[in-house]
């Protein structure tokens, strides 16, 4: 299987899950349900997967350092770029972060940061389907409110 290029995932995409966020921020935040954690989890584990280096015992990439998602409401700015829909409603989105050296971008503006430390995969919630993915050059830190899914 062929694994889509991250490289078309652009600055803007990026900058769009980060007015997401602070968009949704004031909201009142949703509470998980199980099921919803476990279609967060699933999708991260497949996006981890996907990107990932060798599992370890966790079955977790040993890359993969911390998994956080939090819950946002509203539509995703910019839509879907996986080809999955997003539409309006309430959205996980979930943050791996990690080393990712097989994700290669041109760097932050003006940084010139080009090692990517977070993968951000916006679900449906209670989807396992990723409808948007961007990332992260230098430090992540966890959403406001965010739960946390896996720790190393």
């Amino acid at each position: 299987m062929a694994m889509r290029s991250l490289v078309a995932i652009t600055a803007a995409a990026a900058l769009a899950v980060s007015s997401f966020a602070a968009a949704s921020a004031g909201t009142a935040q949703a509470t998980w349900t199980t099921s919803d954690k476990a279609a967060a989890l699933h999708a991260a584990h497949h996006e981890a997967n996907r990107i990932g280096k060798h599992t370890d015992s966790t079955g977790w990439p040993t890359n993969v350092h911390r998994v956080t998602a939090v819950i946002r409401s509203g539509s995703v700015p910019g839509g879907s770029n996986t080809g999955h829909p997003c539409g309006r409603g309430q959205h996980a989105v979930i943050t791996l972060t990690g080393r990712f050296p097989k994700i290669i971008v041109s760097g932050t503006p003006g940084s010139g940061n080009t090692e990517v430390h977070g993968v951000i995969a916006t679900t449906k919630l209670g989807s396992r389907q990723v409808c948007q993915l961007s990332v992260q050059t230098g430090k992540v830190t966890p959403a406001p409110n965010s739960v946390v899914l896996f720790r190393r």
